[in-house]
């Protein structure tokens, strides 16, 4: 199998299919499947609503390449609804595949 990519997020949001979507969140972000799913579905409702949200989600790997942690967990909330311990344990995992 191969590698999975925020790529292969984007792709399986556009096809519709949350649940791939979800399952690949889990694996990137080091998070619980219940997790991931549920930032899979809050990013494809929202996404509805604000099309330029995949540029928001690619701006976070810019702001943790730079060193701000702040703004990259503002984004990562408001992309994925992840904050708290959530967020930081997301942060770290997206660190590792900066």
């Amino acid at each position: 199998m191969s590698v999975l990519t925020f790529k292969d997020f984007a792709i399986a949001i556009q096809r519709g299919d949350t649940v791939t979507a979800g399952i690949i969140l889990t694996e990137l972000l080091e998070v619980s499947q219940a997790i991931g799913e549920t930032a899979a579905s809050y990013f494809n409702s929202k996404l509805m609503f604000e099309p330029d949200l995949f540029s928001d989600a690619m701006q976070i790997r810019k702001e943790i390449l730079a060193g701000k942690d702040i703004p990259a967990l503002m984004l990562i909330h408001k992309c994925l609804s992840l904050s708290g311990l959530e967020g930081i344990q997301a942060l770290e995992a997206m660190r590792k595949l900066a």
